[in-house]
């Protein structure tokens, strides 16, 4: 049974503060005998530093969202490194800079306003797995390499993975010929038509079964799978180059995807999968239940420190198109350069929006939604696109029961709408999102 204790309180006001305020993200998966005591070891060392935010603390590790003032930051790194049982030696401590005080509405429902400690039997829920498994972790710039090589088909009888040092020289190439449009190759322009299909070079493929485009056969090979939550791809993803396939699973909740794997084992059968998340943790479970499958599923890998190290080491966003949404105050955080397109989208009229500041939610699985300003008010009553499926499974609901869709409930003016015809295909993905079809995007 999951223990739960909330303390809340402010951050001590001290000369440290002067250094800026940050948000620590963190994970560490192994061995705790007694997880009370290192529950409650956990809450006495982020109250003694003044810390705010999320521990979950299982038998199985433990995985961490605290923020407070820089110095703070610091000391509990320095702590958490250096203490006697080596638990943390090997850890991926993932500091980034924040605003201080957040608006107090979007602290509460994020957390960041008090200081939850919870005993829990999952770090993340998914299902009962086998952790041994977990797939090989890629630096960001061997997992750059990889999507890199794989358009250009050089990943043809060779070790794909390659070095550091050839993943350090492509992410290099990559900084010196201009990042985004270099990097982009054919499908790196991020444009969405029909069914969640990226548009390629002017051509059009199925989904992953279809085998077929119109260019020639879907290069089968390679996938990037996301394994986020459909509210976290809305606002930013993966755009890998031609020649290598994206899926988003389009799930709910972590938890279903197991579910959205055993329906489509046959598309991922002897592919060279690469997963990423927001910072590693849920990909080190996902990986291990896809690679659990047997052979045929034993070339998956992820991505080390997910998203959050990936725009370190390619500040330009390298194939990264979008933000990244994170759970805590800051909701999204973009990469250090300034990117043009938006590939979030109003669920209503469909203009170019990324902001979850709203708090707009399905009426009836309480997803977030993106709802921009102008059609927020009156509040209308919106269901998610899963839930339109009759496909989302939240307990106590029934799911497309409720009245109202996400194009029924308001009719804008036909000026409010996106008139740039390629703007308007890169918004149509919270329209054609399914959480049934593989979304297979690239390689067309």
């Amino acid at each position: 049974m999951a223990s739960t204790e909330t303390i809340t309180g402010t951050m001590p006001t001290s000369e440290a503060e002067s250094e800026g305020y940050g948000v620590l993200l963190y994970y560490q998966y192994v061995d705790v005998p007694d997880d009370m005591a290192a529950a409650d070891w956990m809450r006495r060392i982020c109250e003694e530093q003044g810390l705010l935010g999320r521990v979950r603390v299982s038998k199985q590790g433990f995985n961490v969202t605290v923020a407070g003032s820089t110095t703070a930051l610091h000391k509990h790194i320095s702590s958490l490194s250096h203490h006697p049982s080596g638990w943390f030696a090997q850890t991926d401590f993932k500091l980034e800079p924040c605003d201080w005080p957040p608006e107090p509405r979007i602290a509460r429902e994020c957390k960041v306003d008090s200081l939850s400690v919870r005993v829990v039997k999952e770090l993340v829920t998914l299902c009962p797995v086998d952790l041994s498994l977990t797939g090989d972790h890629l630096s960001p710039a061997e997992f750059h390499r990889c999507m890199v090589e794989g358009r250009r088909g050089e990943n043809q009888g060779e070790d794909w993975r390659g070095s550091t040092e050839q993943g350090e020289r492509a992410e290099e190439d990559i900084g010196e010929k201009g990042g985004k449009r270099e990097c982009g190759g054919g499908g790196g322009d991020g444009k969405v038509g029909e069914e969640g299909v990226q548009e390629s070079g002017g051509q059009r493929g199925k989904g992953a079964a279809g085998g077929e485009s119109q260019g020639g056969p879907v290069p089968r090979g390679m996938v990037v799978l996301d394994t986020r939550n459909v509210y976290e791809t809305r606002i930013g993803r993966f755009v890998p180059p031609e020649g290598v396939a994206f899926i988003d699973p389009c799930i709910r909740q972590f938890s279903d995807l197991p579910a959205w794997v055993d329906r489509h084992e046959e598309e991922l059968k002897n592919k060279t999968v690469l997963m990423y998340c927001t910072g590693g943790v849920r990909c080190e479970s996902a990986t291990a239940y896809l690679r659990s499958k047997g052979p045929g599923f034993q070339d998956v890998v992820q991505l080390s420190g997910g998203i959050v190290r990936y725009l370190e080491a390619f500040p330009d966003g390298g194939f990264f198109r979008g933000k990244n949404f994170v759970f805590d105050h800051r909701l999204a955080v973009p990469p250090a350069a300034p990117q043009q397109a938006t590939i979030g989208a109003c669920c209503l009229c469909e203009k170019p929006f990324d902001d979850y500041s709203g708090r707009k939610r399905c009426v009836a699985c309480r997803m977030l939604l993106l709802v921009c300003p102008s059609c927020s008010e009156p509040q209308p009553h919106i269901t998610c696109e899963i839930c339109q499926k009759g496909s989302c499974k939240a307990e106590g609901e029934g799911m497309g029961a409720k009245e109202g869709t996400l194009k029924q409930q308001s009719q804008k003016p036909k000026e409010h709408q996106q008139e740039d015809p390629q703007s308007q295909r890169l918004q149509q993905l919270p329209q054609q999102l399914s959480p049934t079809p593989v979304a297979l995007v690239g390689g067309v």
